[in-house]
């Protein structure tokens, strides 16, 4: 991960005849690019690999709970034009076996027609040469409108013929590794520094068919969101619960580092041993009530908790804390503010920012006191927002893609 922050996004993109689209950057801009490529040793080749003890090793590697292995590549800054997206990867990648190293230098993911090629240069030196290809599967882009935002999601790849015959004859192996190694997807974000992308239009036709027009924009770091406008006919909150379940898989993720704790009041629900974990984890966190109000006439509300959780895998370079939670109740509009506080470089600042988009709507259930005065929503289904540029959970997630839920209780005066 990028010591800025889990941000990954091809802001400024658009899909064009399965193409990723990137505009070019007007004259003199910069441009900053964060995100990651991972690639998940878990086809027949990897497997293969694995039997032969041919590890699979890069910097900041973490293993999946299922025995394959995933590497996880940063991207590094790159101005990227035309049809076809090159990322410079930070780190190398290295085959070792009994003590003998193929080891794979100045790495680039290359994205074209859902395709990802990853090239490299055999210790750092000569010409550069493919290591793992995957055929164009254009199914494979995801585009998001709001944010023009392009990924690559779980594509096949396999080692090229070079790299495999390398193997055999570097690390002894009794035959070459041949069949699909696994798995590589993209993550990975173009931003121009400032406000805007700056010079021009985006144009092309999206997985829906449609056409995308329109200059996209950043939203500013210093920015945040204004809090729901109290309504006339609202009444104050006098208590609440919330319990916030955060995605397992970004659960396990973090817990493949030092995970998650609470703080300032927060309490953890207890520990699921979830059959995809293996162990034990803790997907559930409870917030203490500060203040809020609420509208019996037509369900708006907000209502502001204190504590915090935080979540650390530093060997991923992620730190950051989730704080204070907002969970606004306004129709499709409805979402859940939290102030971001990181550390150890993580890049947060304090300020508060839009986590996660809800829908009230989708609810597992919404029930009314008879008075009137109790009103309890059920597993809200949670989501990566869209339309916020820096939201902390892009680099893994697409907007709009399910990010847990949330579920509250409040009381009005």
């Amino acid at each position: 991960m990028s010591r800025r922050s889990p941000i990954a996004w091809l802001s400024g993109a658009a899909l064009l005849g399965g193409l990723v689209v990137v505009p070019a950057a007007p004259a003199g801009a910069a441009t900053s690019s964060q995100g990651t490529v991972t690639v998940t040793a878990s086809g027949a080749a990897g497997k293969a690999l694995r039997r032969a003890d041919v590890r699979l090793q890069a910097p900041r590697t973490a293993a999946l709970v299922d025995g394959s292995t995933r590497l996880t590549f940063t991207v590094a800054s790159r101005t990227v034009r035309g049809p076809e997206a090159t990322l410079p990867l930070r780190g190398d990648l290295r085959f070792t076996r009994r003590g003998r190293t193929v080891r794979y230098a100045s790495l680039r993911a290359t994205v074209r027609s859902g395709a990802v090629r990853i090239t490299g240069r055999v210790s750092g030196r000569g010409p550069r040469t493919t290591v793992l290809a995957g055929r164009p599967r254009a199914k494979a882009l995801t585009l998001d409108r709001a944010r023009r935002a392009v990924a690559v999601r779980a594509t096949t790849t396999s080692l090229s013929a070079a790299a495999a015959r390398r193997l055999r004859a570097e690390l002894r192996l009794s035959r070459t590794p041949a069949g699909t190694l696994g798995a590589v997807t993209v993550a990975a974000g173009l931003q121009p520094v400032g406000g805007t992308t700056g010079g021009g239009t985006t144009t092309g036709t999206g997985t829906g068919g449609g056409t995308t027009t329109g200059t996209p924009t950043v939203q500013p770091a210093t920015t945040e969101p204004p809090a729901l406008a109290r309504t006339a006919n609202a009444a104050d909150v006098v208590g609440a619960t919330v319990v916030w379940r955060v995605r397992e898989s970004f659960i396990r993720y973090v817990n493949t580092g030092e995970g998650t704790t609470v703080r300032d009041g927060a309490t953890a629900d207890p520990a699921e041993n979830l059959p995809d974990a293996g162990v034990p984890l803790v997907y559930q966190f409870r917030f203490p009530f500060r203040a809020g109000w609420g509208d019996p006439t037509n369900g708006a509300a907000a209502v502001t908790f204190s504590g915090g959780v935080r979540f650390r895998y530093v060997q991923h370079t992620i730190d950051f804390t989730t704080a204070d939670p907002e969970i606004e109740l306004n129709g499709d509009n409805s979402r859940a503010i939290f102030r971001l506080t990181g550390a150890d470089g993580t890049a947060f600042t304090g300020r508060r920012t839009v986590l996660l988009d809800l829908k009230p709507s989708a609810a597992a259930s919404r029930t009314v006191s008879p008075d009137g005065k109790t009103v309890t929503y059920e597993r809200i289904p949670a989501s990566v927002p869209a339309g916020t540029g820096d939201s902390v959970f892009a680099g893994f997630y697409l907007a709009g893609q399910p990010f847990g839920w949330v579920s509250i209780t409040y009381t009005l005066a």
